[in-house]
């Protein structure tokens, strides 16, 4: 597959989690819709977006968990579809082993430090400061008020929504 990046020389991957609040079932579900007989979750109705962009903001993949899933659980899937010299995350994704991870495929992790870590580990300024394409990526996704709103009472429909968003923003 041709490589779509844009932008710097380094080509970072950026993967970032926007939690947005949802009216149904956050879980993903092939078969089945949620009913709304269902029980909720400790963590209520809520949906996190993870996604996997270039450099100049554009969505390479996208992922949906339950709202009171941890960041970190998807850290293996998004670092599947990374490609490029970093891996520029946010706080949820601070981790020894998603940093060993990405060192193993051949990233440079550059990952905001949790305020519990002990040691923190060095930021380069200028990847660092990439982190803030992929919040204008979530902000240019929220201006679809399909997407801001979650209309969808499935997570499959509600990843189509969001996946046709994302062509919309690779075609402006």
């Amino acid at each position: 597959m041709p490589s779509l990046r844009q932008g710097s020389l380094l080509h970072p991957v950026l993967a970032h989690t926007r939690p947005n609040g949802a009216s149904s079932c956050p879980f993903p579900s092939s078969s089945s819709a949620c009913l709304p007989s269902e029980p909720i979750g400790i963590g209520g109705f809520s949906t996190k977006v993870h996604a996997v962009t270039t450099t100049g903001g554009k969505p390479l993949h996208l992922a949906l968990t339950p709202g009171q899933q941890h960041e970190s659980t998807m850290a293996k899937e998004l670092l599947v579809h990374a490609e490029g010299n970093a891996f520029i995350s946010d706080t949820g994704y601070d981790a020894d082993r998603i940093r060993s991870n990405a060192r193993r495929l051949g990233m440079k992790p550059v990952i905001h430090p949790h305020p519990s870590r002990k040691q923190r580990p060095p930021l380069g300024p200028p990847l660092c400061r990439m982190r803030y394409r992929v919040e204008c990526f979530f902000h240019d996704l929220k201006r679809f008020r399909a997407v801001a709103t979650r209309y969808d009472k499935t997570a499959t429909c509600y990843l189509a929504a969001l996946h046709v968003a994302s062509m919309l923003l690779w075609l402006r």
